[in-house]
């Protein structure tokens, strides 16, 4: 299996893991500090080309886990190519000069293992985990994709347009649009600024030619790492490198990553327009470093959101990060806000910032410091934590004895130094405030606290817009005999499917499947359920990889629950409208409408879904996108159906089949969705239930939201 995914924007490890587990650990009580972690050292041993090789034995189970940090992240990438990292971390594992794609995934899946990249702001990572007894394969295919890529056109333009899908699916999301514009505002010209993921003009613009020189110039031995950890000697681990690895040439001295900007920047104030009752708020500050002198103490800030009595000194519903890199950190507060308050809401969190700057009671502080000192051992607890936490400090310049000096550090923070760190870090006056909603209700808000800059929410920057999609072919005006066709069509398509009787008695549905998605060239397998509720009320919970995400419909709202989450994002305007399109295309309703006296409804010719020449109708109900349905020439079941396409988009398609009877319905049990051709969803359903009576509650607006 092999995939790349964007190191979260923090520091790759301990503090992303920290943050997560510092709800689990010792609240004011105070429960007894937990004893320092203690870590093993790796046995290090440096190869001729100048490659670091740091091996972390440990037997307790047959598995090794290989990670080799490369400085090819964002800050490498150059003026005009970004997304370039991404771009090619993905194609490393695309085939190389010695096996095609399609033999190089078959040889790594034949081992049970994975390879995968993370993509960071300072460095980018191949990670490899393979069995004990497959280590020197595992060491030979994470070879084979760093020294002997292929870099083939077809691959990169599949990467590309895969890369491009991913940004426009985030553009969608305010939360992740906030956030990539805090970073872009705060550290403006710096690269920290970039998103992982790329701009979208920039990754459109990139060819071989230029992956491959930045491969060339980034992917070298003497700047790069390997950590290997698990049921492995030295002695054999050091072997094999040398095997793999000693080949591998390259030398010189990097380009100097600008500085970045310190304490005290000029306040900025950014709104991203976006139509909505919601508004996602980001307050940001450029921050220390890894390893900087106030590092503990802006640790401790983040934690007292956690430790402070009640709510926290930022509020109930506003969260806190502090991401310190190799050359700066971005200390953030994050808030889901009504937009008609948004402007009080960032008031009230300036109010918690001057709080910090005066010393704190020391009860306080000292709840905060329990927590992360309790936190802390849980966060290195497993061998890759361990590993990606080691090469994070190694490269920021941490030094050998950083993790052995956590504890006491967290420990010396007093409320005094709290306060300094405070003042001279998280001034008001100079921070970065972005905020994702309607400009018009915001702007009144928050003038009054400096200049304010509007911007479009869709692919704000200049050089990130793509262009616009052409106008959609106009379809020609169906004739009476193509309506007449289309009516007839349709009642025999509802009286196929159980009857406009039945279908009309649905009050409720209730649908569970296995469900297979893919993601990039990663495939991931999980639970899917459907509640709906008439009308206009739907719960979708997607389980994948042992994270549940659950997206809420509730008439003209809709919230997203994510994980551990106990704060609802809350979707704008036409997220809320694709929620709605959602509900309406399960089977049930897409019959209703085709049978609604207020549907247009023609037949158009025939069109193939896989090998059957199907009926084309063609269906516009008021109120929602026109949809075409494809009916099968015989049984009259509906097989598939089309959204968007022609000019609108994405081409949506989604394909039935393995009909049964539920209640006197034919329902399909089997669901493959498509975008563009490409299939991203399987779904197989285990069960479905009609009028089992669920509940008004579990669309309920979430307590305290």
């Amino acid at each position: 299996m092999t995939t790349t995914r964007f190191m979260a924007p923090g520091v790759a490890g301990a503090f992303a893991v920290l943050f997560v587990a510092l709800a689990c650990a010792a609240a004011p009580g105070f429960a007894a500090v937990a004893a320092p972690p203690v870590l093993p050292a790796p046995v290090q041993r440096t190869l001729g080309n100048g490659l670091r090789v740091a091996v972390f034995p440990s037997p307790r189970l047959e598995m090794v886990q290989l990670q080799l940090l490369v400085p090819a992240g964002l800050t490498a990438e150059p003026a005009g190519a970004e997304g370039v990292a991404y771009v090619t971390a993905e194609l490393l594992r695309s085939g190389t000069t010695s096996r095609d794609p399609v033999t190089f995934s078959a040889d790594v899946d034949a081992t049970g293992g994975s390879l995968t990249s993370n993509v960071g702001r300072d460095y980018i990572t191949e990670n490899g985990v393979f069995l004990s007894r497959d280590f020197e394969l595992g060491m030979q295919l994470l070879g084979d994709a760093v020294l002997y890529p292929l870099f083939d056109k077809d691959q990169l333009q599949r990467v590309k347009t895969q890369a491009l899908r991913q940004l426009a699916q985030q553009q969608q999301a305010p939360s992740q649009l906030a956030d990539d514009q805090l970073w872009r505002a705060t550290f403006g010209t710096h690269p920290y600024a970039r998103a992982p993921q790329g701009a979208w003009g920039e990754i459109a613009g990139l060819d071989v030619d230029r992956i491959r020189s930045f491969w060339s110039d980034r992917y070298r031995p003497d700047h790069a790492v390997l950590a290997i950890a698990g049921d492995i000697t030295p002695e054999r681990a050091f072997a094999v490198a040398e095997e793999v690895f000693g080949q591998w040439s390259g030398h010189g001295d990097l380009p100097a990553v600008p500085p970045a900007p310190g304490a005290g920047t000029p306040p900025r104030i950014r709104i991203m327009d976006r139509p909505g009752t919601r508004a996602e708020v980001r307050i940001g500050f450029a921050a220390p470093a890894r390893n900087a002198a106030d590092e503990p103490a802006l640790l401790a800030a983040r934690a007292l959101y956690d430790a402070g009595p009640g709510a926290g000194v930022f509020g109930r519903d506003a969260r806190a990060s502090y991401v310190p890199l190799a050359g700066a950190g971005l200390f953030t507060i994050a808030l889901n806000a009504p937009s008609d308050s948004t402007g009080a809401a960032v008031r009230g969190l300036f109010d918690g910032l001057r709080r910090l700057a005066t010393p704190v009671p020391a009860n306080e502080l000292t709840g905060a410091q329990h927590m992360l000192r309790n936190a802390f051992p849980l966060s290195l607890e497993t061998l890759a934590s361990w590993t990606s936490s080691w090469l994070s400090a190694d490269f920021s310049g941490g030094g050998s004895d950083y993790f052995d000096r956590f504890d006491s550090r967290i420990a010396a923070v007093t409320p005094a130094s709290l306060a300094t760190a405070a003042g001279r870090w998280l001034d008001p006056s100079h921070a970065t405030v972005v905020v994702v909603g309607p400009a018009a209700e915001l702007r009144p808000q928050l003038e009054s606290m400096g200049a304010v800059e509007v911007i479009r929410a869709v692919n704000p920057d200049s050089s990130a817009t793509p262009p616009a999609p052409p106008a959609p072919a106009p379809l020609a005006k169906p004739t009476l005999a193509q309506r007449t066709r289309g009516r007839a069509l349709a009642l025999r398509m509802v009286a196929a499917h159980g009857g406009l009787a039945k279908l009309r008695a649905i009050r409720d549905s209730h649908v569970e499947s296995i469900v297979s998605m893919n993601i990039g060239s990663q495939q991931l397998e999980g639970n899917f359920v459907q509640l709906r509720r008439e009308p206009d009320r739907m719960v979708f919970v997607t389980e994948l990889g042992g994270v549940a995400t659950r997206q809420t419909l509730a008439g003209n709202e809709g919230w997203q629950l994510t994980g551990a989450d106990t704060v609802a994002r809350f979707m704008a305007g036409p997220n809320v409208e694709a929620l709605k399109s959602g509900f309406s295309s399960d089977l049930h309703h897409l019959l209703l409408a085709a049978a609604d006296p207020r549907s247009v409804v023609w037949e158009r010719g025939r069109g193939k879904i896989d090998s059957i020449d199907a009926r084309v109708l063609m269906v516009e109900t008021p109120g929602r996108a026109s949809r075409t349905l494809y009916v099968h020439p015989v049984t009259f079941r509906l097989i598939a159906f089309d959204q968007g396409g022609n000019g609108q988009g994405l081409l949506a398609r989604r394909k039935f089949s393995d009909f049964q009877t539920v209640g006197g319905i034919l329902w399909p049990y089997h669901e493959v969705r498509q975008l563009n051709g490409e299939t991203v969803m399987d779904l197989e359903v285990k069960t479905v239930r009609f009028n089992s009576g669920v509940a008004e509650t579990m669309f309920q607006r979430p307590a305290g939201q």
